[in-house]
């Protein structure tokens, strides 16, 4: 605790070098638990090294598998390095660990959706991948009915597959 302090209190003298050598000395002192690695990976991911944040984070699901933080982050900064199928996977790992927490199917959703948005010449892949995204969505949905983009982007999908009454419905909630 007394390393993670130090280097919280060199982060905010904006001294990098000395925020990861406490960051790091933290992790050694505590291998064993899951915030030594959080506390790793906010720090890669601040300096947008989404990587070295991923392997951090891991090590944290590695120490504590049902990690929420790390489970959420592991995945986003998979997504941010640009590691889409892996960030897919990742946020389905923790959907299946925790599936009342909002911020996963809506994420997982959002990646799908891009995903499917993407893909050019195979119109059942695509389709699939838009179905599984209108899934996750709806997850959402339920969770927090409040998420006004799951209503733009779920209205999208259903549009694109041409299930328009379904599509007004949703658009009009």
């Amino acid at each position: 605790m007394a390393n993670r302090l130090i280097s919280i209190s060199y982060q905010f003298m904006e001294d990098d070098a000395n925020t990861l050598k406490y960051l790091e000395s933290a992790a050694a002192a505590k291998p064993d638990t899951a915030m030594a690695y959080v506390d790793l990976g906010y720090y890669y991911q601040r300096h947008q090294e989404y990587l070295k944040a991923a392997e951090q984070f891991k090590k944290g699901i590695e120490v504590d598998p049902k990690n929420q933080e790390c489970l959420i982050r592991y995945a986003e900064s998979l997504d941010m390095a640009e590691k889409k199928e892996e960030a897919v996977a990742a946020y389905k790992a923790a959907f299946e660990i925790n599936p009342e927490e909002k911020a996963i199917p809506f994420n997982l959703g959002l990646l799908l959706f891009k995903q499917a948005n993407s893909i050019e010449g195979d119109e059942a892949k695509k389709k699939q991948v838009m179905e599984e995204a209108i899934f996750y969505f709806q997850k959402a949905r339920e969770l927090d009915p409040e998420i006004k983009e799951v209503y733009d982007l779920l209205g999208t999908l259903l549009l694109q597959l041409e299930r328009y009454e379904d599509a007004k419905e949703v658009l009009e909630q």
